[in-house]
């Protein structure tokens, strides 16, 4: 009860800096005190809708690293089907790349593909991780889920094509590089990976 009022107070608060406090009354209130609320409790939504709010707050305020460790207890502790957590998972996600933080990256667009397998911005991201890691094998089955998902766009082809470069399919490359340029004509940078993959 005292939580569910501490959100409704940080509704009516107008500055981030008013609404903070109420956001951590909020967490504390569920997770200071065994035990702790089941994952798709009422509690532990409040708690990671508290979390999700502080952390756009906090992002919003210019604090970064605080903001990333709210928006990933949103994204790891939320009730399955929460959208803001789907939301947060691919946040802070993109902040983990930027950070060159991939592992951490990867475990976010992880969990974003969990709580939506239709997500192929979360599959895409993910294969680009698994990439990055050396990881080329998962890397093409992220891709090709993400192409499932959306094969109207074109850099899911293309980042398929960059992974079997990678790993030595030349054949498997320039086939996915004409497919990106097929769905995306215009798409300069798949033609010039085509053009260099055809050039012996």
């Amino acid at each position: 009860k005292r939580a569910e009022k501490h959100l409704q107070k940080s509704s009516s608060a107008w500055t981030d800096e008013e609404k903070l406090p109420h956001y951590t009354r909020v967490i504390d209130c569920i997770t200071k005190f065994p035990p702790q609320p089941p994952m798709d409790s009422h509690a532990s939504d409040l708690a990671a809708t508290a979390a999700y709010r502080r952390g756009l707050s906090l992002e919003r305020m210019g604090n970064r690293a605080a903001a990333a460790q709210d928006l990933f207890a949103a994204c790891s502790s939320a009730p399955i089907k929460a959208k803001y957590a789907q939301e947060a998972c691919m946040e802070v996600g993109v902040w983990f790349s930027r950070q060159s933080e991939s592992g951490r990256a990867r475990a976010a667009f992880g969990m974003a593909i969990i709580r939506d397998p239709l997500n192929d911005r979360a599959w895409s991201n993910h294969g680009v991780m698994n990439q990055q890691m050396g990881r080329f094998d998962e890397a093409l089955v992220s891709y090709r889920n993400a192409a499932r998902v959306q094969p109207l766009t074109a850099v899911n082809y293309f980042n398929m094509a960059k992974a079997y470069q990678d790993i030595g399919g030349v054949r498997q490359a320039i086939a996915n590089f004409r497919r990106a340029v097929m769905v995306q004509p215009d798409y300069y940078e798949a033609k010039a990976s085509l053009g260099g993959a055809l050039t012996p």
